[in-house]
């Protein structure tokens, strides 16, 4: 950036330079043991734990690659630690990958600060940064050594050129911009923010066409199952039976070749019906806790959470089989993996 950059956002270049190195503090990234991966901003959580929020479609592929590796984008030759937990939004693309609290994060966003129920208000023209390592910027993992000997992180200054595009936020490409990448794949899951250091969302996804290219963020206010706890509500029955299920499912990527091999996606859920009102909207209900993919429940490394309430039509249980079923399946659509089990 010049300083005829920086004013063009309303900055002075020594704003412009702090509030650049105020975003790399933060900025991290997530790798598979075949180096795919992504970018992702640090936080904390409502329980004070550290995590790296990113795209939900970053930590899948690296899931599946048998390892996770996350680190910090300020050092120049970065040291990985693994992660403690996962966490995956049920119906967007953002995704949590816990780490411990005595990783070494050199800063993170407090937890209101990705709060989706205050995300700030995003308009055509609002002036937003998108952070993030292109995959050509990077080299390489050294899984034996846990680090990565080069990576670059591309700061990209642009503009929101629609605020809601099929739920998503479109941001300007500039194409005749030589210092960029020819791609920004790597950069997804990096933070969007806005010049008063409010997160926008996370980076989803590119479609670069001359003259302009466009950045599609995912929306920060549409993680809200990845932030707040499902709770009942008032006049809701209290007094529940419990019983664990399972369900799995072969899936295969939708973008991915018609013969590739279907992955085994298991999704574990509870099911929860009141003895006393089992007829009350909240009587019946069911919630799916965890999904395991690649392999079955007692084997597999990277178990992931996730909370998604859905209600069968009654409690019979051939209900509770279709309903968990259809819950498992729109989950996986919306991973862009389409369900092909035998049946």
């Amino acid at each position: 950036m010049t300083p005829n950059d920086y004013k063009a956002f309303g900055l002075s270049d020594a704003d412009g330079v702090q509030f650049s190195d105020w975003i790399l503090q933060r900025i991290g990234y997530v790798l598979g043991k075949n180096g795919r991966g992504g970018s992702g901003v640090f936080v904390e959580t409502p329980g004070g734990r550290t995590a790296l929020l990113t795209a939900r479609h970053v930590l899948v592929p690296a899931i599946l690659s048998g390892d996770i590796m996350v680190g910090h984008f300020l050092s120049g030759k970065a040291t990985t630690v693994d992660p403690t937990a996962l966490r995956m939004a049920r119906h967007t693309d953002a995704a949590l990958v816990f780490v411990s609290d005595q990783a070494p994060i050199a800063a993170k966003l407090p937890a209101e600060a990705w709060d989706p129920r205050a995300a700030p208000d995003v308009r055509k023209g609002l002036g937003v940064v998108l952070g993030g390592a292109p995959g050509e910027w990077k080299s390489e993992p050294d899984v034996e050594r846990r680090a990565i000997d080069f990576m670059k992180t591309l700061l990209y200054w642009t503009a929101v050129t629609n605020p809601n595009e099929g739920g998503l936020i479109m941001c300007d490409v500039d194409e005749s911009n030589h210092d960029i990448p020819k791609s920004f794949k790597g950069m997804s899951g990096g933070p969007a923010l806005d010049i008063e250091h409010g997160l926008v969302g996370v980076n989803m996804g590119e479609r670069r066409t001359k003259p302009d290219g466009i950045m599609a963020v995912t929306p920060r206010q549409s993680w809200t199952d990845l932030f707040y706890p499902f709770e009942l509500p008032a006049g809701a029955p209290e007094i529940f039976g419990q019983r664990m299920a399972f369900v799995a499912l072969d899936a295969r990527d939708i973008d991915g070749r018609r013969d590739q091999t279907p992955i085994r996606v298991t999704f574990i859920a509870e099911f929860f019906r009141s003895p006393d009102h089992p007829d009350h909207q909240y009587g019946t209900f069911g919630r799916v806790v965890c999904v395991l993919f690649g392999t079955t429940p007692d084997r597999t490394r990277y178990r992931v959470n996730l909370e998604s309430v859905f209600f069968p039509a009654s409690d019979k249980p051939e209900d509770w089989k279709t309903a968990f079923h259809e819950e498992a399946a729109y989950i996986l659509d919306s991973m862009d993996y389409e369900d092909v089990t035998a049946r």
